[in-house]
């Protein structure tokens, strides 16, 4: 697809190259009407980058508190439900339920951090900050990873020296009330995240050039806000969750099988452990500003090379600046200085368009012997 794309661009360079020197030799015989035709066409494309010029961002704007608005009704019903989960967690005598409502604090703190994020998202960068505060999302997810994986050690700990003492005895009539408050709960909020989905208004920011070497631009958006996705995704873990607790309270209420409950709290304390470490691993990527997983480093570098008038490529550089938004670095090698301006902007758009990069920064330069000793220009 992008070899079929690199060879459009190749013929229309080449076509417009004859329209140029068609039009300086018309010059010299004295007909200006093909130079101004040319200078015309150029005015429209320009005008036309001026016009894709992000022009939707007062919806992405609505888009955002829609989204913020939805987050915060699902934090503020997470919070009451967490609440019924540990005052019937500690009637029940059960540590299954409130291992339970540990993880809805895992989702509560996610929502909240989600908001956090669609509030600073509009803060401006400065001097300092010059990507603003996009990377304030990995922070805030790491600090409550951290604490999500205090509790969960804290319940193991508890529930082994249940195991140990031997008290174990539960109230399967409160455990079998709160799972099913809980089922309540997490179905209301299902219901209001999948309908709240449908109606968020979404922007489509499209890609933008200009006459600058550098690009931003959602290279695609999103069918859906990811932090409404998300926090759905969130609430059917916990549905499923308080599935287990109902039936472990009808396991030990009809079979006497009382330590259903701990094992009930190593199980989600395991289900906590398999979902948040890959997070945190992402997170400590992100942060070492490795690659994002779905680029293929070899797969861009060819592209970018098979770019008409393109001889090599180095210095290719691009990583994460949060969960949504991504950056890259290429320094392309040409021969003809006057192709500066083409070759840029078939670069940002395949990287833009193809590998959804959002900020893209390309540099042209000419080969130089010290491009074969640098070891920061040789290929990885």
């Amino acid at each position: 697809m992008s070899q079929q794309m690199a060879r459009r661009f190749e013929n229309s360079l080449k076509e417009s190259r004859f329209t140029l020197l068609g039009s300086m030799e018309n010059v010299a015989d004295g007909d200006d009407n093909l130079v101004m035709a040319t200078e015309v066409g150029m005015r429209r494309e320009d005008d036309h980058s001026q016009d894709d010029h992000c022009h939707s961002l007062l919806l992405s704007r609505k888009e955002e508190k829609s989204a913020e608005w939805v987050l915060w009704v699902v934090a503020t019903i997470s919070a009451l439900h967490i609440t019924v989960q540990l005052t019937g967690g500690v009637l029940a005598n059960s540590l299954s339920i409130i291992a339970d409502s540990g993880h809805i604090l895992t989702d509560l703190l996610s929502f909240l951090i989600s908001v956090f994020m669609i509030r600073i998202s509009v803060i401006k960068s400065n001097r300092q900050y010059t990507f603003g505060y996009l990377r304030a999302e990995f922070i805030g997810a790491m600090a409550s990873i951290f604490i999500i994986w205090t509790i969960t050690i804290l319940m193991v700990v508890f529930a082994t020296q249940r195991i140990v003492a031997g008290n174990m005895t539960v109230d399967t009539r409160i455990m079998i009330i709160t799972a099913l408050i809980g089922i309540a709960f997490n179905s209301v909020m299902a219901l209001f995240l999948k309908y709240s989905r449908n109606a968020i208004p979404f922007a489509h920011c499209h890609s933008h050039f200009g006459g600058s070497s550098e690009g931003y631009g959602e290279a695609s958006s999103p069918k859906e806000n990811v932090n409404v996705r998300a926090a759905f995704i969130h609430v059917l873990g916990d549905f499923i969750q308080n599935i287990g607790v109902l039936s472990a309270a009808f396991l030990i209420r009809w079979t006497d099988f009382e330590m259903a409950d701990p094992l009930c709290t190593y199980f989600f304390s395991l289900v906590v452990l398999c979902t948040s470490v890959p997070v945190a691993r992402d997170i400590f990527l992100a942060l070492m500003e490795t690659a994002p997983p779905h680029l293929n480093y070899d797969a861009v570098r060819r592209d970018l090379n098979a770019i008409s008038f393109v001889n090599a490529v180095h210095s290719l550089h691009f990583w994460s600046l949060n969960t949504e938004q991504r950056a890259a670095v290429a320094h392309l090698i040409i021969d003809d200085e006057s192709k500066a301006v083409p070759v840029t902007k078939a670069a940002t758009a395949l990287l833009q368009n193809d590998y959804k990069i959002h900020f893209t920064t390309i540099q042209i330069e000419h080969f130089e012997p010290i491009h074969a000793q640098c070891q920061f220009c040789k290929a990885l």
